[in-house]
């Protein structure tokens, strides 16, 4: 299968299963992994961000992995990592990718990954369209890593280091991004959630970019929500 490029984020309170999961992902080669031994750090970290992937123990200490389910974006694909097995209808109602029993293999992981790449192959490329001079140029949205305000125009920041400016309003073109892959973090930027690199309460890095964006104070809740 062809390699696509994944983002995931593990939650799973024993760091020995995060361990051999993170060895996996490095294994495979296409995957950018964070891991979260707190249910609390990794759910945020999961609604800011929004993996491609989410792998998920049930069993979480203080927290159960099935009800976090429940309180992740809507579009998450979940894989859920466990030593028990009467919860596999629970994670198939939530319409879980797959259900890993531990201990299991690298090729068992491999197997439910593959499984998130063909959903995502499925999946049609979205795109925007933007006039830039006289000609309308359509962009796919990952190529998109933010959008900065300029008056009445907007500069793209494009994910190979490419600028585009465009003749229109920021609030404009925040109405055509989905609310999934995009969020306004500033009234002058806009960016997508899937360059995200590390983030605080006042700012926000991004793959590729040098200089943080700042996050505006009427902005850092919509930052956060699922």
């Amino acid at each position: 299968m062809e390699k696509t490029h994944l983002r995931a984020i593990a939650i799973d309170d024993e760091p020995l299963a995060l361990n051999i999961v993170d060895t996996f992902c490095q294994r495979m080669g296409n995957i950018e992994i964070k891991t979260f031994t707190h249910a609390s750090e990794g759910l945020a970290a999961v609604r800011i961000e929004r993996p491609d992937v989410l792998l998920l123990d049930i069993n979480l200490g203080t927290a159960n992995g099935i009800e976090l389910a429940r309180s992740v974006p809507e579009d998450t694909c979940i894989i859920f990592t466990t030593a028990f097995t009467e919860y596999a209808i629970d994670a198939f109602n939530l319409d879980a990718i797959d259900y890993l029993l531990k201990p299991f293999s690298y090729e068992r992981f491999q197997t439910a990954i593959n499984k998130v790449v063909r959903r995502q192959q499925q999946e049609l490329q979205p795109t925007i369209t933007v006039k830039v001079g006289y000609k309308n140029v359509v962009l796919p949205l990952s190529d998109i890593s933010y959008l900065e305000a300029m008056d009445n125009y907007v500069r793209l920041h494009l994910t190979n280091g490419q600028k585009l400016v465009t003749q229109t309003t920021l609030s404009t073109l925040a109405a055509q991004l989905p609310e999934s892959l995009f969020v306004r973090v500033h009234k002058s930027f806009i960016i997508s959630r899937r360059q995200i690199e590390s983030y605080s309460r006042q700012q926000v890095f991004l793959h590729g970019e040098p200089q943080p964006i700042p996050i505006g104070r009427t902005y850092s809740a919509a930052f956060s929500k699922p």
